[in-house]
């Protein structure tokens, strides 16, 4: 649940704000909250690396979480101005 939560904190706006995951500074910061909630729900040590992790909980890294949200929207926003 906390996954769950924390990625629809994240993710809200995805679609407005996706170009800035280009910068690096963004999106550490964006892994960094991620690996924070995926090393209590791994009960994992802090020194397990964080492709490890999301490895392990099968959850995709937040930048493609991100990328997909957005591609989501525009998809939606394209079948809206056909009908």
């Amino acid at each position: 649940m906390l996954i769950s939560v924390t990625h629809s904190t994240l993710l809200y706006g995805a679609p407005i704000w996706e170009p800035a995951i280009k910068f690096k500074k963004y999106k550490n910061m964006l892994f960094s909250c991620q690996r924070k909630v995926i090393l209590i729900a791994a009960s994992a040590y802090r020194t397990v690396g964080t492709e490890t992790l999301l490895f392990i909980t099968g959850i995709p890294p937040i930048d493609l979480l991100i990328t997909e949200r957005k591609e989501s929207y525009k998809a939606d926003e394209i079948s809206k101005k056909e009908q």
